[in-house]
């Protein structure tokens, strides 16, 4: 299911703020915490206001917790702290979070994982203020298309100074899912053309249409983050993904279509097998083979084999990166349907 969040923009400069805390276990004398590299701008924060919390003129206050990876970058956000409920401001936050870049915390030297909490305050703007516009954007974006490893690794700007980048871009959606009119809301570091490099990289996306939604009044923010050439292809190369975001699977129709006859005819009415597929540039699944079965050799490797064909995953990850060699394991349970047994619902 797709999420979006209505954002009322207004023409006047208001207060607001971040507070950032760590929340971390006991650690050694060599324990260095994470800092800041990049947050949202005020003028961010302020245009994230909720639509509903602009019409009654509340402001409010959200805490999010967030796992920071040692590349810096703040994933798997959760709203602990939400005031008021009800008015849009968890949501608004969350999508504030893709802004959120730091110097990785590091032990030894050597950076590693932890948690982090971060305060967003949002305030209203000053009194008399005028609306002057609004925008809706999708939370979650299902692409049909993003850029390849290859298209990072091209547009990569001077790989000779080995530093890699970080980029958050605000676009608007054509009505064909296509991205227009993006604009820089942080790019780390400044002034080396990760920037531009991102900007160019935008028409390489798709949107999946939305029934009943017009796609040209939507807009979307785009993480980027540019790996050094060749390094994230050769780490991702039978690297076994978790949690997929799927963006298409199998209908039941098809899925009840597989059980195996060979199965059947030998009186099974339920099976399992695992799949292992790698995930190829543009999402979809490629080299997909059978790990096991039970029970073995009565063709549920097979049916399992055809149906991980239909699985496909989005292309761009949360932490805007492309998945490419990636592998993901699928699970199957077969169950022969009763012909008494009411149809599936899709």
């Amino acid at each position: 299911m797709r999420a979006f969040l209505a954002i009322a923009l207004y023409g006047v400069v208001s207060s607001t703020g971040m507070a950032f805390a760590q929340d971390v276990p006991e650690r050694d004398s060599s324990y260095v915490p994470p800092s800041w590299l990049s947050r949202p701008a005020p003028e961010d924060i302020r245009a994230a206001l909720p639509a509903d919390a602009l019409r009654q003129g509340r402001s409010g206050e959200v805490r999010l917790n967030c796992r920071l990876t040692t590349d810096g970058v703040a994933r798997d956000c959760s709203v602990t702290e939400e005031s008021p409920e009800g008015l849009g401001f968890g949501a608004a936050a969350l999508m504030l979070s893709r802004q959120f870049l730091l110097r990785p915390a590091t032990e030894h030297g050597v950076p590693v994982e932890t948690r982090i909490s971060t305060t967003v305050r949002f305030e209203m703007p000053a009194r008399g203020a005028r609306n002057v516009s609004r925008q809706t954007y999708v939370e979650t974006p299902t692409w049909l298309a993003a850029p390849s490893r290859a298209d990072m690794d091209a547009a990569f700007p001077n790989p000779e100074r080995g530093q890699e980048g970080h980029v958050v871009l605000d676009c608007r959606v054509r009505a064909d899912g296509g991205l227009q009119r993006c604009r820089t809301l942080s790019e780390v570091p400044e002034h080396r053309g990760f920037g531009p490099a991102a900007r160019g990289l935008a028409d390489r996306f798709r949107m999946a249409p939305i029934p009943g939604v017009e796609m040209s009044d939507l807009f979307v923010q785009v993480p980027f983050h540019f790996d050094l050439p060749g390094q994230a292809a050769e780490s991702a190369e039978n690297r076994m993904m978790t949690n997929p975001d799927w963006r298409s699977l199998p209908d039941a129709p098809e899925a009840l279509d597989t059980f195996p006859p060979q199965a059947r005819a030998l009186g099974l009415t339920e099976g399992r097998a695992t799949v292992s597929c790698r995930i190829q540039s543009d999402g979809t699944t490629a080299d997909c083979a059978a790990r096991e079965a039970d029970p073995p050799g009565v063709g549920f490797e097979e049916a399992a084999v055809s149906l991980a064909r239909l699985f496909a995953v989005n292309p761009w990850s949360a932490d805007g990166r492309p998945f490419q060699r990636e592998r993901v394991s699928i699970p199957f349970r077969f169950v022969d349907p009763s012909p008494t047994a009411p149809a599936a619902e899709p």
